[in-house]
């Protein structure tokens, strides 16, 4: 890796990478500007992954600001929104992927595209003509695995509000899988508008982190693009 020092009045195209540190006793190394740089193996799997998908130029704020230069983190920390404002695309990096993350993606788009009746059904209820989940036994797997994407640390981060909400185009990843925010969002606000955060279908649903912060997060990004 290389660095390289740009203004943000007309920045080149670069992905803003929205994500976890992690432990910071537990750490990678990679090579920066011909030198040995230990990161934290969150951000070096995140980093492996957008280098697979193409992102070339990234911005990360370990990497980015010198985190050992007080003065230099304080300055970077009022730049912030400027940086995810401007940024040609965000990855809300949630993680790496577990067994059951392919299902939580499925299922969400399969949600997405049945957005005009209620999004979040019993699993016997969701349409299988229109999904490769053919059986309660694995919908309910599926809808498990929602859940556990819900709940994972990313969710309860109290950056994400800055630089989700203030992205021009965010995508969420948790290892190789990926879905866009539009799709993403959309399933969960319009659930909440429509029906409550009450309703008595997957009330595990409604209550993790993840659900109340999308939720949160889309409305800021409504409020942001308004101004």
């Amino acid at each position: 890796c290389s660095l390289a020092h740009v203004s943000l009045v007309l920045p080149p195209p670069y992905t803003a990478l929205s994500y976890c540190w992690g432990n910071p006793r537990v750490t990678k190394e990679i090579v920066l500007e011909g030198k040995k740089f230990r990161v934290t193996t969150n951000l070096h799997a995140a980093l492996c992954e957008l280098r697979r998908r193409g992102c070339m130029t990234i911005w990360a704020d370990a990497i980015c600001v010198n985190q050992r230069d007080v003065e230099e983190r304080n300055q970077q920390l009022l730049r912030m929104g400027a940086i995810y404002r401007r940024a040609e695309i965000t990855v809300a990096w949630l993680g790496e992927e577990s067994d059951e993350t392919a299902d939580a993606i499925g299922l969400l788009e399969i949600l997405s595209n049945t957005i005009k009746t209620p999004p979040l059904l019993e699993p016997s209820q969701i349409p299988a003509e229109s999904t490769e989940i053919t059986s309660n036994q694995i919908s309910f797997r599926c809808w498990n695995a929602l859940v556990d994407f819900l709940s994972c640390e990313y969710w309860r981060r109290i950056w994400i509000t800055q630089e989700v909400a203030l992205s021009q185009e965010v995508l969420v990843v948790c290892g190789s899988h990926s879905i866009e925010w539009s799709k993403f969002a959309a399933v969960f606000t319009a659930t909440n508008q429509k029906y409550g955060t009450t309703y008595k279908v997957n009330a595990d649903i409604a209550s993790t982190q993840g659900f109340q912060q999308v939720c949160q997060l889309q409305q800021f990004r409504a409020d942001s693009m308004a101004d």
